[in-house]
Parts: structure tokens; C-alpha cells; sequence
């Protein structure tokens, strides 16, 4: 390979010594040839360049195989820190997250649920299992967390149904009148 490149390198020089004569003016007859074949090497230089960017990506990626998408792990992380604070609004995020990783076209695009809470020097070789581990209990969390916020709203609405003295019965009625009324004008 050493033979390669050195070859490579006199070539690159052959070619730049070319490229200085034809803009000094010193031509020779048969440097239509030469100036096709510099550009031909030109060429082939780019790809090796090329070649080569692609092999050390090839390489990091063997040595670093398991790299965590942390895209918006901080916004997952800072909708449960402010879940109260918003009165469970801000679930919406985390169960939008648990839903694009359930689909397998949008896995690759956003963090899998678990991975806001790990540090950031964490070993490649442990992340899977910890993500895992840490996944299935938010999901677990979020889950339980959303079974309450639904007990309470519902709460919240039959509290102010109580207070209201109105039940649903009047209500659909009023629906049907209004709806009655339209259509018999019309």
C-alpha cells in the first residue's frame, strides 16, 4: 500500500508540473494527451479522497457501534420536570415520543423513551440494556400517570356538572332543538 501511495503523490506532482508549463506558456505538441490524462488523475484522486473519508466513517462507527439518538431528550426530560407546573399538560410530548418509537418509519428520528435520563459519557456497550430497562418503567410511568390525569379531568367536569345542576339529557336535548330549528326554517 506504501508503494501505492508514493506512486500517487509523484503522479499528483507530475500532474501540478504539467499544470505550471501550460500556464507558463511552455507547451509541447503532445500535452492535449497529458492535460486529459491530469484530469482523468484528478478524477481518480477525488474518488480515493472520497474512498478514503468513507473507510474512516466505516471505522468510527465499528468502534463506536451503538450511538444514542438524543434528539429531544432534553424537552422529554424537561416535560416531566415541569408536569405539575402545567397541570399535565406537558405529557402531550413524552406520549408523542412513545408513540413515533412504536412506529417502526419514525424509530430512527427521536429518542427512545428512557434515554433522556442517561448521562452522556454512558459506555456504547451498556446503553441498550439500560435504555431498555429505563424505557419500560417510564412507559410504565407514563401509562399511570396518564390514567390519573384522565381520573381527574373527568373529576373536574363531574364536579362542575354537580355544581351546575345540568344534566346531560337537557344538554342533548338543547342540541336537538337547535339543530330542529335550523333545518325547519331553512
Amino acid at each position: 500500500m506504501p508503494d501505492n501511495i508514493d506512486q500517487r503523490a509523484l503522479e499528483r506532482n507530475q500532474a501540478s508540473q504539467m499544470r505550471e508549463d501550460k500556464n507558463s506558456g511552455t507547451t509541447e505538441p503532445n500535452e492535449a494527451d497529458e492535460s486529459s490524462r491530469s484530469l482523468r488523475q484528478e478524477v481518480m484522486e477525488q474518488r480515493l479522497a472520497q474512498n478514503v473519508a468513507e473507510r474512516s466513517q466505516e471505522i468510527e462507527t465499528q468502534q463506536n457501534p451503538k450511538k444514542i439518538n438524543t434528539r429531544g431528550a432534553k424537552l422529554t426530560r424537561s416535560a416531566w420536570a415541569n408536569t405539575l407546573d402545567s397541570f399535565g399538560l406537558t405529557l402531550i410530548w413524552p406520549n408523542i415520543v412513545w408513540f413515533m418509537s412504536s412506529i417502526p418509519g419514525l424509530r430512527g428520528m427521536i429518542h427512545p423513551l428512557g434515554a433522556e435520563w442517561l448521562p452522556p459519557g454512558i459506555d456504547p456497550n451498556l446503553v441498550e440494556s439500560k435504555v431498555r430497562n429505563l424505557g419500560f418503567l417510564e412507559k410504565m410511568g407514563l401509562a399511570f400517570v396518564d390514567i390519573l390525569v384522565l381520573f381527574i379531568i373527568l373529576m373536574a367536569i363531574m364536579v362542575v356538572v354537580l355544581i351546575l345542576n345540568f344534566s346531560w339529557s337537557d344538554f342533548f336535548d338543547l342540541i336537538w332543538d337547535t339543530v330542529k330549528d335550523t333545518v325547519v326554517k331553512n
